[in-house]
C-alpha cells in the first residue's frame, strides 16, 4: 500500500484530506505491519493511529466542522474588508484581504484540502504550495503595517529595509521548483519567518513610541500570531500531538484575524469620520467666503453711495456758481465789446506769439516721449528684474517633505522686493530663513539677491554650525561685500533675518534672530500657548555694537504651528484712526486662526490686510508702506 503526498489525490486508497489505509485485520488475528516513510518537507510526527472505521468517521466530521466555522470566519473578514476598500480605496485593505487569502490557502495546503479539491494531479505543487503561501502571508502582513503604519512618512529608512525585504522573499520563491533547493528553503523558510517577525516587532514598538494608532492592535495581533507560528515550527520540527498543534494554530490565527479585523474596523470609522469632519470643514469655510464676498460688496456699496452723494452735492454748488456767472456774464458784456476791440488790436499779436507756442509745444512734445520711452524702459527692466529675483527663490516643494501644511503670504510694495524666503533640506533637516533688506523697491531687491547668493554658499557647511554662527558668518561677509567700515556717515546697510534649523526625526527646532522674532503656537491640555522665540536686537551686517547671535531650541509637538515674518504687515497704517496694525494684533491674530488649515490662515490674512487699509472710507484705501512676508508652517 502506497499513499502520501507524492502520489496522485486519485491514487489514495481512502479518498480523504488526511492519509489513511484500509487495514485487512480480522478478530483474534495477529498482524505486522511495516511503515517506510520518506519526507523531503515537514516532519512526520510518530506514532502512527489505528483507529475503527466508526472512530475515524467521528473524528473527521468534527474536524471538518471546526474547518468550516474556520474558512467560513475567513470568507466573512474577506467580504468586509472588500466592502471597505471599495468604498475607501485604500490599499490598507487590499493587502489585508490578500493576506487573508493566502492565510487561508497556506491552512488548507496543511489540511490537504487544496490537495483533495484544488489540484489532485499535481504532487510536487501540493508540497511546494505550502512554502509559498507561507511566504506570501508574510509579505502581504509586512506590506498592512506598512501601509497602515504609513512607515514611509513616519520612518523613511524602516520602510525601504521593509519593502527590500518583502521583495528577497519573492525573489526566493522563485526557484522553488527546484527539488533540490526546496529541501533547503524548507528550513530557511524559518529563518525568513523569524527576521519577518523580528521587523514586525520592531516597527510596532517604534510606532507605540511614537503614539501611532492602529500599533496597540498589531502589538496584540502579533502575539497570537508569534504563538500560532511557534507551534508550526515546532509540529515541522518533529514534536508529537499533530492535530492538537493543527486546531491551536488555527485559534491563534483566528484571535489575530478578529484583532486585526476590529482595527481595521476602528480605522474605516475614523477615516469616515474625518471624510465627514472635511466636508464639513470645507462648508464651513465656503460659507465663511460667502460672508466675507458679501461683506465687501457691502462696504463697495455703502463707499459707491458715498461717492454719489458727494457728486450731487458737487453738482449742485456747480449750478449755483453757473447761475451767478450767467448774471455775470449779462453783466460783463458790454465790458467784453469794449475789450473786443483791445482784442483785434492784440489778435496780430497773438497770432505771432502763437506760432512760436506752436514751436514750444512741438519740443516739449518731443521730450515728453522720450521721458515716456525711457521710463517705459526703466519699468520694462525693473519687470525682468522681477522675474530673476523670484527664479533664486527656492522651490516650495521642499516644504512638503517635511511639514503637513504650510503658506506664504508674500506682498511686495513694489515690483521687486526687499523681503525673501530661503530654504534648503539635507536628508532629515530643513534650514528655512525670513529676512527683511534694508529699503524695498530696487534698492531692496539687491541687498535681497546679495543675501539670497550669500545663503547659497553658505549652506554647503550648515551640517556643522548652528544658527547664530551661520548669521555671524553671513555678517562678515555681507561687511566685507559692501567693503562697510562702521563710519559715521556711511550707508548702514544689511539684513534683518530669522534662520531656524528643522531636524524631522527629533521635532526640534533651532532658531537664532537678527531683530526678527519667531512664534510657535502649541496646544497643551487643549489650551492654547503662544511661545515667542526673541531675536537679538543687531542686524546682519555693520552696527556700532558687535554683539554674537545666540541659539534657541524648542521641542515641538504634532500639529504645532511655526509663523516667522518681517516687519511689513504689522508697520502697516490704516484701521479707523490711521495706526498701525502693531505686533500685538498679529500675534493674537495667529493665536486665534492657527487651528485653521494653511489656506483659510492665508485667506484670514489677506481679507484682514485690506479691511485694515479700506478702514477710513473717507480717505479711500491706504498705501502699502513695505514688503509683507509671512511663513506658516504645521508640524
Amino acid at each position: 500500500m502506497y499513499n502520501g503526498d507524492g502520489y496522485k489525490f486519485d491514487k489514495r486508497e481512502l479518498k480523504l484530506s488526511t492519509n489513511a489505509f484500509l487495514l485487512p485485520v480480522n478478530p483474534d488475528e495477529t498482524i505486522t505491519f511495516y511503515v517506510s516513510i520518506e519526507s523531503d518537507g515537514d516532519l512526520v510526527s510518530l506514532p502512527i493511529s489505528i483507529v475503527s472505521d466508526d472512530y475515524l468517521i467521528s473524528m473527521t466530521n468534527e474536524n471538518n466542522l471546526f474547518i468550516g466555522l474556520f474558512y467560513g470566519f475567513l470568507m466573512l473578514i474577506v467580504v468586509i474588508n472588500l466592502f471597505y476598500f471599495i468604498n475607501l480605496k485604500d490599499k490598507v485593505y487590499f493587502y489585508y484581504i490578500l493576506y487573508v487569502i493566502v492565510l487561508g490557502i497556506y491552512a488548507a495546503a496543511r489540511d490537504g484540502l487544496t490537495f483533495q479539491f484544488l489540484w489532485k494531479n499535481a504532487p510536487y505543487w501540493n508540497n511546494i504550495a505550502v512554502s509559498i503561501f507561507s511566504s506570501l502571508t508574510m509579505v502581504f502582513i509586512l506590506k498592512v503595517i506598512q501601509y497602515t503604519l504609513n512607515t514611509k512618512l513616519n520612518f523613511p529608512k524602516l520602510h525601504k529595509i521593509i519593502t527590500y525585504f518583502t521583495l528577497v522573499i519573492l525573489a526566493l520563491l522563485v526557484p522553488l521548483f527546484m527539488p533540490k533547493y526546496y529541501a533547503f528553503y524548507i528550513n530557511f523558510g524559518n529563518i525568513l519567518a523569524s527576521v519577518a517577525i523580528v521587523l514586525g516587532i520592531y516597527t510596532i514598538i517604534v510606532s507605540i513610541r511614537k503614539r501611532l494608532f492602529f500599533a496597540k492592535y498589531f502589538l496584540l495581533a502579533l502575539a497570537f500570531l508569534i504563538v500560532g507560528t511557534l507551534m508550526v515550527v515546532l509540529k515541522n520540527n518533529g514534536l508529537p500531538g499533530i492535530f492538537q498543534f493543527e486546531f491551536w494554530f488555527k485559534l491563534f490565527v483566528t484571535a489575530e484575524i478578529i484583532i486585526l479585523s476590529y482595527g481595521l474596523t476602528v480605522l474605516f470609522n475614523n477615516l469616515l469620520q474625518e471624510s465627514k469632519q472635511q466636508a464639513i470643514d470645507r462648508l464651513e469655510q465656503i460659507n465663511y467666503m460667502k460672508e466675507q464676498v458679501n461683506m465687501e460688496l457691502e462696504i463697495k456699496v455703502i463707499e459707491r453711495t458715498k461717492e454719489l452723494d458727494k457728486q450731487n452735492k458737487e453738482l449742485e454748488i456747480l449750478f449755483n456758481e453757473v447761475v451767478q456767472q450767467n448774471i455775470q456774464i449779462n453783466e460783463q458784456t458790454e465790458e467784453l465789446k469794449t475789450i473786443n476791440n483791445q482784442l483785434i488790436d492784440r489778435n496780430n499779436e497773438i497770432n505771432q506769439q502763437k506760432e512760436e507756442i506752436r514751436a514750444q509745444k512741438e519740443e516739449i512734445e518731443k521730450h515728453r516721449d522720450l521721458l515716456f520711452e525711457q521710463k517705459q524702459k526703466v519699468t520694462q527692466s525693473i519687470e525682468y528684474a522681477k522675474k530673476i529675483q523670484k527664479a533664486v527663490f527656492p522651490g516650495r516643494s521642499i516644504l512638503n517633505e517635511f511639514f503637513s501644511d504650510f503658506f506664504i503670504y508674500f506682498k511686495s510694495r513694489d515690483i521687486v522686493s526687499g523681503d525673501f524666503y530661503w530654504f534648503k533640506k539635507n536628508e532629515n533637516k530643513l534650514f528655512f530663513a525670513i529676512a527683511d533688506c534694508t529699503g524695498h523697491g530696487v534698492p531692496g531687491a539687491f541687498i535681497s539677491m546679495l543675501g539670497i547668493a550669500l545663503m547659497n554658499e553658505l549652506s554647503f557647511g550648515f551640517l556643522n554650525f548652528s544658527p547664530a554662527e551661520v548669521l555671524t558668518k553671513l555678517r562678515e561677509m555681507i561687511i566685507g561685500v559692501l567693503h562697510q567700515t562702521n563710519e559715521k556717515f556711511e550707508r548702514s546697510d544689511g539684513i534683518d533675518m530669522a534662520l531656524c534649523f528643522f531636524d524631522r526625526e527629533k521635532s526640534v527646532l533651532s532658531y537664532s534672530g537678527a531683530n526678527i522674532p519667531a512664534f510657535v503656537c502649541t496646544t497643551d491640555n487643549n489650551e492654547t500657548v503662544f511661545k515667542i522665540l526673541k531675536p537679538n536686537k543687531i542686524p546682519v551686517g555693520v552696527y556700532p555694537i558687535r554683539k554674537n547671535f545666540t541659539n534657541e531650541n524648542i521641542q515641538l509637538q504634532k500639529n504645532d504651528v511655526i509663523y516667522v515674518c518681517s516687519d511689513g504687515y504689522q508697520d502697516q497704517f490704516g484701521g479707523e484712526h490711521n495706526e498701525k496694525f502693531m505686533s500685538k494684533r498679529l500675534k493674537q491674530l495667529f493665536i486665534d486662526c492657527h487651528k485653521d488649515t494653511m489656506i483659510n490662515q492665508y485667506n484670514i490674512l489677506d481679507i484682514n490686510l485690506k479691511k485694515w487699509m479700506n478702514a477710513d472710507t473717507e480717505n479711500n484705501s491706504k498705501p502699502q508702506i513695505d514688503d509683507i512676508l509671512i511663513l506658516g508652517l504645521k508640524v
